[in-house]
């Protein structure tokens, strides 16, 4: 799945670390499934929106773990609207930390990139400018051990190809 492999990226890098829990729209790591469905409706959500932003595919991605908790939450939405969303993830918590970049896409044309993170004790809360494979922005929100498993994921198979 190309979200979970580009969330790789962003949970490799330097995470601004919050002593309180983070939520998004009532949402947050661990959440359980009963809850979830009780505020937004069986996944997968259409018609969902974050901040008055509406998702691009018009369907957001969300997973549960075997103890029917939320493991991950993933969010496309327009490139467009990706400095309103950080303004407005910004503004709840300005302790995000983010960093930017360039990259280069297949063209050969260099593209902005910008990864802003915030991590407390139940996962990890990310917000990606540029996801190439969507041609849109990501906001994900990842359980503790989902945040884990993709980075121990993600290190197994680096460490085959060495």
């Amino acid at each position: 799945m190309k979200l979970r492999s580009m969330t790789v990226l962003m949970v490799s890098g330097l995470v601004a670390l919050s002593a309180q829990a983070f939520e998004i729209k009532g949402i947050s790591p661990g959440m359980s499934k009963k809850d979830f469905v009780a505020k937004f409706g069986e996944p997968p959500l259409s018609d969902f929106t974050i901040a008055t932003i509406a998702a691009k595919f018009n369907v957001t991605a969300v997973k549960f773990d075997g103890k029917d908790r939320l493991a991950s939450l993933y969010f496309v939405f327009d490139l467009d609207e990706f400095d309103d969303m950080l303004d407005a993830i910004k503004s709840k918590y300005p302790a995000m930390r983010c960093r930017s970049y360039t990259i280069t896409n297949r063209s050969g044309v260099r593209v902005p990139q910008r990864i802003c993170e915030l991590e407390d004790s139940t996962g990890l809360l990310s917000l990606t400018r540029l996801n190439v494979g969507l041609n849109g922005s990501v906001l994900s929100i990842l359980s503790k051990e989902e945040r884990d498993a993709i980075l121990k994921e993600h290190e197994e198979r680096i460490n085959k190809d060495i």
